[in-house]
């Protein structure tokens, strides 16, 4: 499934298909194994990919940017959070 839009039918984020379409995440999980040389590779890809995204915004974009990726990481986790919590 290639994703077309931000939101699928049911107007939930389309996050997980997005991911899973990225080259940068087959490679990192072809074997199963996430090492410490692929977590170095993925920050500076993050790395850069954020000063292109800062070049390229005004300061309201940014801003909602910042906004957007601090709630993503709250949800991711808070679902951590909820998967390893005690029984």
């Amino acid at each position: 499934m290639k994703m077309k839009d931000l939101f699928d039918e049911n107007g939930l984020l389309n996050i997980d298909i997005l991911m899973e379409q990225t080259p940068s995440w087959k490679s990192i999980i072809a074997d199963e194994l996430v090492t410490d040389e692929e977590l170095k590779e993925q920050s500076e890809r993050v790395m850069r990919l954020a000063e292109k995204l800062q070049a390229a915004c005004n300061q309201e974009q940014i801003d909602l940017v910042k906004a957007f990726l601090a709630e993503l990481n709250v949800l991711n986790m808070a679902y951590h959070y909820n998967s390893v919590k005690p029984m």
